[in-house]
């Protein structure tokens, strides 16, 4: 039996040979072995993951206040856990077929796609109640909302609102109820006269509504109160004559009217009405006068006609002698039927 004895020291030499070593490296072992299964073992986890709604059709609309993200609690070994990104998750909601009214909707947590080795515990919340009312649309006037009064007597001559109409949308009930849509107020209080261009917001009050202009442009005219002014008296005068001018009468009163301010303070010049003598020849006429005025002032009535007397100027004139048209057209004659003599030339 040598090979039995063999066997036998071989043996007691594999457990009492380097001992130290030996139980060093089952400590070593059984501390690996405690270290990985430790790690491996399951964990809970809560995640914040987002829903998703497919919107129902154009006659509906969600009226209530969406939820944004619902909390899944996982249970799975904590390095899968840390790798679950919570965006490639999500709950979808589909309103496609849905009613107007009131629908609850049941969170299933079974549903959410999980990598292998993760379980899903519980959703919160577990459901979802979603309401939906019928859409209505409707074409609004734009009414300019004003507040504060300008300074002075100044007052609003003009307004203009582009667009004039807008649409609005949104729930039936609360659009039924609209009859106009009005501007943010604008104020006036520190306004001057002269032409004002703002853009302003409409304010409709109500959840839900949508607006086919969100804000418009209001042009307003801000001007005195008119006034009329009787002028007097101006002396009339005669542009473009072709010889000396008289006008009866000399003078006229002028019946204005315009902004207070204008009119009270205007002065006009001799020279601001005249009459137009232009094409007029020689003799006695009857002429409308004309009125030059500043802008934004006018004539009340058309001016009445005037009679207008042209002298002819006499054509040429000799020192100390003056000649009649007669007499200078008689020396021209007699001048024209002079030969010249030229030199070597026959006279007569």
């Amino acid at each position: 039996m040598v090979w039995l004895r063999r066997v036998g020291q071989f043996v007691q030499g594999m457990f009492l040979r380097n001992v130290m070593l030996k139980v060093l490296s089952i400590f070593i072992a059984c501390g690996l072995w405690f270290f990985v299964n430790a790690a491996q073992r399951d964990s809970e986890a809560d995640i914040a993951i987002p829903v998703r709604y497919i919107d129902p059709p154009e006659r509906l609309m969600l009226i209530s206040p969406r939820v944004q993200e619902v909390e899944l609690r996982v249970v799975g070994p904590p390095t899968l856990l840390s790798r679950i990104d919570p965006a490639s998750l999500g709950v979808t909601i589909d309103l496609t077929r849905v009613r107007a009214g009131v629908t609850t909707f049941r969170l299933r947590s079974d549903r959410v796609d999980l990598p292998r080795g993760v379980t899903a515990i519980r959703m919160t919340p577990s459901e979802l109640t979603l309401e939906l009312a019928k859409v209505q649309s409707k074409r609004l006037p734009v009414e300019l909302a004003i507040e504060g009064r300008p300074a002075g007597d100044l007052r609003i001559s003009e307004t203009k609102v582009s667009p004039e109409l807008v649409e609005v949308r949104g729930p039936a009930r609360i659009v039924s109820e609209i009859k106009e849509a009005k501007t943010v107020a604008v104020d006036l209080s520190e306004a001057k006269a002269g032409r004002m261009t703002r853009e302003i917001d409409i304010d409709i009050k109500g959840e839900f509504l949508t607006l086919s202009a969100p804000s418009v442009n209001v042009e307003l005219l801000l001007e005195e109160p008119v006034e009329e002014r009787k002028i007097g008296e101006i002396v009339i005068v005669v542009r473009n004559a072709e010889g000396e001018a008289t006008v009866e009468p000399a003078e006229i009163a002028l019946l204005v009217r315009g902004a207070r301010s204008k009119v009270q303070g205007l002065e006009l010049p001799n020279g601001a009405v005249y009459v137009d003598a232009t094409g007029l020849v020689p003799g006695k006429h009857e002429a409308l006068p004309l009125a030059t005025l500043p802008a934004g002032i006018e004539l009340v009535k058309e001016l009445p006609k005037v009679k207008v007397e042209i002298v002819e100027r006499p054509i040429t004139e000799t020192p100390g002698v003056l000649m009649t048209p007669a007499q200078s057209q008689a020396q021209s004659s007699v001048s024209d039927e002079r030969v010249p003599v030229g030199e070597g030339g026959d006279a007569g």
